[in-house]
């Protein structure tokens, strides 16, 4: 009854672009062998967000520590479009991101190990 209740409504929609997700659960230990790049620090929601074929937009990332691999202290980070209002908040009042990044064909900057962290 969900399905059929979620199809009508995506039909409904007047839409020139469409995605989909189905976040994979992976186990924490899954998630860290995972990501190639770990690092610490704040988005930079002032920047112009880059577009890719997924969900994920690229944003400027300042890194204040790396946890895996290189970084540098400003990165392009993807973050799910749809988390960009309640992210800046959570920064807004002192919160940072322990992200956990790989690259992926789908986007020309890292992202999220299996969607949001």
């Amino acid at each position: 009854m969900k399905k059929v209740f979620l199809l009508l409504m995506l039909l409904m929609l007047p839409v020139s672009q469409t995605l989909a997700a189905k976040w994979v659960e992976l186990k924490p230990e899954e998630i860290v062998s995972r990501a190639q790049i770990i690092v610490l620090g704040t988005y930079n929601f002032n920047s112009k967000l880059k577009s890719g074929k997924s969900f994920f937009y690229g944003s400027q990332f300042h890194v204040e520590k790396v946890y895996r691999g290189e970084a540098a202290e400003i990165i392009t980070a993807g973050i799910d479009q749809n988390d960009t209002g309640w992210a800046e908040e959570f920064q807004q009042e002192g919160g940072k991101f322990l992200l956990f990044l790989e690259k992926t064909k789908e986007a020309r900057f890292l992202v999220p190990v299996a969607g949001s962290n």
